[in-house]
């Protein structure tokens, strides 16, 4: 399968699928298989490839998991979510506690990779609207249309394969253009989640 780096996409037009590490062998040999993930449960979609466009759709769809995550009942997490929380009772209906999101969070980031996609309008995805407005991070693949592998590339930074290191290198990207206050007006979520991060890491640093 072909790779790319990060640094040499284009973020303002490439087009972005995440999928979970333990699907890569399955892509190699069958692409991408259009069908309803647990992540389109979460928003209840059809069976279909769903993308993102460029650095600010790839980060908006990850905004977006996190503002779910935040409101969603720790009894109705999906299942196989579950296994990133540090949570003892899925039967609570109260919300989880943001701090308990984001470490999760981060986990599943980082059990996730990223495809650059070679899609093209009419033969792979369609333009739809949400409350009037076409948004970048939900390119809605053709329902029960396949994407081949040869549209495919393993995407990669200098950190990683995993989609965290993508987005880490995505937002580095971001605050070289927007100041901190314009980042947490656009993204409130992932700002509040690249805090927490930084702050994670060094704690476990100086545990070690």
């Amino acid at each position: 399968m072909k790779t790319i780096r990060i640094e040499d996409v284009d973020l303002n037009r490439t087009f972005f699928h995440f999928t979970d590490k333990e699907n890569l062998e399955s892509i190699k040999m069958y692409g991408l298989v259009a069908k309803c993930g647990d992540s389109s449960l979460l928003v209840n979609d059809k069976s279909r490839v769903c993308l993102s466009q460029g650095g600010k759709g790839l980060l908006g769809i990850k905004n977006s998991f996190l503002y779910t995550f935040k409101h969603t009942r720790i009894c109705d997490i999906p299942y196989s979510f579950r296994k990133y929380f540090s949570i003892m009772d899925f039967t609570s209906e109260d919300y989880p506690l943001e701090n308990q999101v984001n470490e999760a969070m981060i986990k599943k980031f980082l059990d996730e990779i990223y495809f650059v996609v070679d899609a093209v309008l009419g033969e792979d995805y369609l333009k739809e609207e949400m409350h009037g407005f076409t948004t970048s991070f939900d390119i809605k693949g053709i329902e029960n249309h396949d994407i081949d592998v040869s549209k495919l590339s393993l995407v990669m930074s200098s950190e990683g394969f995993s989609a965290l290191d993508i987005m880490r290198y995505v937002y580095k990207r971001l605050q070289q253009v927007f100041s901190d206050e314009m980042i947490k007006d656009m993204l409130s979520d992932l700002y509040d989640f690249f805090v927490f991060v930084d702050n994670y890491e060094y704690a476990n640093q100086k545990s070690r």
